[in-house]
């Protein structure tokens, strides 16, 4: 397990999300928390993977149009829940569009859940923390 030096707050989230692991293949996974630095991704462990490059992978669909976002990362840690994952290439404007992309996610996630009678999280997406 490495050491961990992940810069930013923490925001808490649940987005889905793909880690490409060459060789090992595609692991889907769920993002817990992000940050500027980084993020915590819900996974299943992959042995041998620590300080190994990887490309998260997003794949997104709204108003009948699908994207797919790729950035390149590096396993730092791993736990039993899943694996810390540092950005190499991330400027801070594309993280703020990455983190609007995911609450807006977030959002109509919420929004599903209430309408469909179940309890929407107690946390409001795109809080305090995102306005900074």
């Amino acid at each position: 397990m490495g050491l961990e030096h992940r810069g930013g707050t923490r925001r808490a989230i649940d987005a889905g999300v793909i880690i490409d692991c060459r060789p090992a293949g595609l692991i889907h996974g769920r993002i817990r928390n992000i940050s500027v630095g980084g993020m915590f991704v819900h996974m299943r462990p992959i042995p041998g993977m620590t300080n190994d490059r990887v490309k998260i992978v997003f794949v997104r669909h709204d108003r009948g149009v699908c994207r797919i976002y790729r950035l390149p990362a590096v396993i730092v840690r791993w736990t039993r829940e899943g694996a810390g994952l540092m950005f190499s290439e991330l400027t801070s404007n594309s993280f703020y569009a990455l983190l609007a992309i995911l609450l807006a996610e977030e959002r109509r996630n919420a929004s599903r859940k209430s309408a469909v009678g179940q309890s929407a999280p107690n946390r409001r997406p795109g809080g305090s923390w995102f306005k900074k």
